[in-house]
């Protein structure tokens, strides 16, 4: 911006335009009327200040395209971010659905094999008689032994998924 605004008054002063001068702007002694030197001399500033404001202009221009510049590259970042955070949490809930279904199917396994196992018989609480508490005390036996000896007789300690309809009984009879 100085350096348009000393070519511009370098310009005016080799022309001899100056608040002080008009003089040289008569060609070969011939007198020009002071109105058309006063005229040409405010075509000349009004120029002079026309372009200073649009160097003035395309200065601040020139810093919003920066400004704006930045701000995008900053955006860029912070999208590319986001999408590589989202990435990661895709690859983390992948990896933990996969592992989910891998529980439900060693889960479904082991319902099948309960399945397998169970036997639908008629199922039911054994109470021991006084001759069973004889037998088990004569014996040294222990209560699963002394359970299983009675026909169909399953000693389950209470977990009767393979005996249903033995309710919460340790020895049941098929």
């Amino acid at each position: 911006m100085t350096r348009t605004l000393s070519f511009i008054l370098s310009v005016a002063v080799v022309a001899g335009i100056t608040s002080s001068s008009t003089s040289s702007l008569v060609p070969d002694g011939e007198a020009v009327e002071e109105a058309a030197a006063e005229d040409l001399k405010d075509l000349l500033f009004t120029s002079m200040h026309n372009i200073v404001s649009l160097n003035d202009l395309v200065t601040d221009l020139s810093g919003k395209i920066a400004q704006l510049t930045i701000s995008s590259a900053e955006n860029t970042a912070e999208i590319k971010t986001s999408v590589a955070e989202a990435k990661l949490a895709k690859a983390s809930l992948s990896l933990e659905i996969d592992n989910l279904k891998k529980e439900i199917s060693e889960i479904s396994e082991e319902l099948k094999d309960i399945k397998d196992k169970q036997d639908e018989g008629p199922w039911k609480c054994y109470h021991y008689s006084a001759e069973d508490k004889a037998w088990m005390a004569s014996n040294g036996a222990t209560e699963g032994e002394m359970c299983e000896r009675v026909p169909g007789g399953k000693y389950t300690e209470g977990r009767n998924e393979l005996t249903p309809a033995c309710g919460g009984c340790w020895s049941c009879q098929d």
